[in-house]
C-alpha cells in the first residue's frame, strides 16, 4: 500500500494508505487506529453541531479487560439508515485488514489531496 493524504472535506487532512492500483480521484482509504480515532472525534464533533442532520458517525470502544491487550471495536453508524433499515443494518463493524488498517467512510468522497508525504508503503 502507498501513503497519501486524504480529504473528504476539503478541510480535514488524514493520513492514509491506498493500494497501488487505485488512481482514481475519489478513493476509499485505509487508516491506521490513531487516525481512526482522530476521525471519529472529529466526526463526533461535527454530528454534534449539526444534530440532527449529520448523517453518520464513527465510534472507536476499547476493550483490554478480557486478553490484557488493546483491542478496539471501530463501529460506522449511518443515522440517517436507522428509520428505514433498523439498528443492525445501519451499524456497521469495521473489522481491520491483515495489516491492523481500517476502511472507514466509503461513501464520504475521500480525494487525495496535493500535498502528498514521501513515498511509503505498508
Amino acid at each position: 500500500m502507498i501513503a497519501v493524504l486524504v480529504t473528504c472535506n476539503d478541510r480535514d487532512i488524514y493520513p492514509a494508505f491506498l493500494h497501488p492500483d487505485e488512481a482514481s480521484r475519489h478513493v476509499w482509504p485505509w487508516f491506521d487506529l490513531a487516525t481512526v480515532r482522530q476521525l471519529a472525534a472529529q466526526i463526533q464533533s461535527e454530528a454534534a453541531r449539526h444534530a440532527p442532520y449529520f448523517p453518520g458517525t464513527v465510534h472507536v470502544f476499547d476493550n483490554d479487560t478480557i486478553t490484557r491487550t488493546p483491542q478496539a471495536l471501530v463501529v460506522a453508524v449511518t443515522w440517517s439508515d436507522m428509520a428505514d433499515k433498523g439498528v443492525t443494518e445501519a451499524a456497521q463493524i469495521l473489522d481491520p485488514n491483515e495489516d491492523g488498517l481500517y476502511q472507514v467512510g466509503e461513501h464520504w468522497g475521500w480525494t487525495v489531496t496535493g500535498d502528498q508525504p514521501a513515498t511509503a508503503t505498508k
